[in-house]
């Protein structure tokens, strides 16, 4: 059966709003300080793509795989442009990002390894799946359950929540 446009455009629309903000909040918290743009720049080529990526059993798992990796490319470019800068002798420009989170929680986030920040982020902050989690990062299931699971060793005997 042929989709029409509008029924594409609905579905489309339907995932955005389903899955952005709390996308967004998972990278923000994973460290990307470019979250919203990477985000973005995943829904429009699932946009661009919609006729393959609309007939996938879950476009929102290839979304997240799209923006976690364009944030990881953004990520590896800063670093690029921060060695060259160091090696010249400057700073390069980085524009601040307010992050919605407590700030010693994000110390003791971005105090993780990568691969247990971006688990932590996308579980709890996206409220994604282990499932989904392990698609978004390309990893088994398995080794997403270790992850979260050494993650939430280490912020126990390195966080404690602020108390009110």
């Amino acid at each position: 059966m042929v989709r029409r446009s509008s029924d594409a455009h609905r579905d489309l629309g339907a995932l955005f709003e389903r899955e952005y903000e709390r996308l967004v909040r998972a990278l923000t918290a994973a460290g990307s300080v470019d979250a919203e743009d990477a985000v973005q720049e995943a829904f429009v080529q699932a946009m661009v793509h919609w006729r393959r990526v609309g007939s996938y059993e879950d476009p929102a798992g290839w979304v997240r795989r799209v923006a976690l990796r364009r944030s990881m490319n953004r990520h590896r470019g800063r670093r690029r442009q921060q060695a060259v800068a160091d090696r010249l002798g400057s700073e390069p420009h980085l524009a601040a990002e307010d992050e919605p989170l407590s700030e010693r929680l994000e110390v003791a986030i971005g105090s993780l390894s990568p691969q247990q920040r971006t688990a932590v982020s996308l579980y709890y902050l996206g409220k994604l799946s282990v499932a989904e989690v392990a698609v978004a990062m390309d990893l088994s299931e398995g080794t997403v359950k270790y992850h979260l699971h050494a993650a939430r060793t280490t912020l126990a005997t390195t966080w404690e929540p602020d108390r009110g």
